[in-house]
């Protein structure tokens, strides 16, 4: 009895956070979305990324109840095919928010290390790596539909990649994916913030030694901002938290024995990559001060006079953190 006392116990705590993480992430989210919708000035081929970032962030926190009850029950709730719906779904979301990501530190490195090149990017060019973050996620998230791998019920708390197998498919699938979706993603983005941050600092330090004033890279709200390293870190640390546990997972069970990861440790990879819908936001709006200006509009409900004077005083702030660098 008492096993099934801590049992309930742990039910109940996981299915809380996991509450928790829906409300968050659909909270935070859809402020970003509001913010974009009133103020069109932030409607940059740039910022679009962080539109569909959001986008995709709130589709993993639709896919929330289906693990949430199956967690208060103790067992998937769902029939076969709840199953692999749920698989795909949370998998599609949350791989296009990996993708995206690699996206923003690309191109994090176009407009402040490639200005020319920046420059010529338009509407058109960001929405095709928004398309292309999406199509790499609905390859490796129908996959297992088909048979390359495949979704399995997940005692406990709902339904994920079956990575305990074995087998040729599930070895080639689970090191292909870990490959191309973890360990690119993690190099390019370390790599274009890196670069990114190495040219701000060379860029300063000739702006002290002279009177250039074109400093400014193009086709960005947020590249000249001293904070843009911090978000750089920040982001590194988070994709590192929420998706290194599955990564671990996928790696161990293409080339070690997956018959010797740990329970607990399977149980916590799912649920630490669900916090990317709940931090991913709120690295933004902590990090970029043009954001965090926008998001208290939106929060305090300013009126439209207000609205106006602050959007005023952000650009002149903007201007400034721009004439200092």
């Amino acid at each position: 009895m008492a096993d099934d006392g801590s049992t309930d116990t742990v039910k109940i705590i996981v299915g809380g956070f996991m509450i928790f993480q829906t409300i968050a992430g659909l909270f935070g989210n859809s402020v970003i979305i509001r913010m974009f919708w009133t103020f069109k000035q932030l409607r940059t081929p740039s910022n679009n990324l962080l539109l569909v970032l959001s986008i995709a962030n709130i589709g993993m926190c639709l896919c929330m109840p289906f693990s949430t009850a199956s967690t208060f029950a103790g067992h998937w709730v769902f029939d076969t095919s709840g199953c692999k719906f749920y698989g795909f779904a949370s998998m599609f979301f949350g791989l296009s928010v990996i993708g995206i990501l690699t996206c923003l530190s690309i191109d994090r490195y176009l407009v402040v290390c490639r200005r020319s090149l920046a420059s010529m990017l338009t509407h058109v060019h960001y929405n095709y790596m928004s398309l292309a973050a999406y199509v790499n996620a609905l390859f490796w998230a129908i996959m297992p539909v088909f048979g390359w791998a495949r979704y399995e019920e997940d005692p406990g708390s709902g339904c994920a990649l079956d990575w305990n197998r074995g087998g040729a498919s599930y070895i080639s699938y689970l090191f292909t994916l870990f490959v191309i979706n973890f360990l690119v993603p993690l190099i390019v983005m370390v790599t274009c913030f890196g670069r990114a941050h190495a040219v701000m600092v060379k860029r300063e330090q000739v702006h002290a030694a002279s009177s250039d004033n074109d400093l400014t890279p193009i086709n960005s709200d947020w590249a000249n901002q001293k904070q843009v390293t911090m978000l750089g870190v920040a982001l590194i640390v988070v994709f590192l938290f929420t998706w290194s546990p599955f990564a671990i997972i996928c790696i161990w069970g293409a080339i070690g024995d997956p018959h010797n990861v740990p329970h607990w440790f399977a149980v916590i990879a799912p649920f630490a990559a669900k916090w990317s819908q709940v931090l991913n936001p709120l690295m933004f709006v902590m990090f970029i001060k043009r954001f965090r200006d926008y998001t208290l509009v939106i929060l305090c409900c300013k009126t439209h006079v207000e609205t106006i004077e602050l959007t005023q005083q952000t650009t002149s702030d903007q201007q400034a953190v721009e004439r200092a660098l």
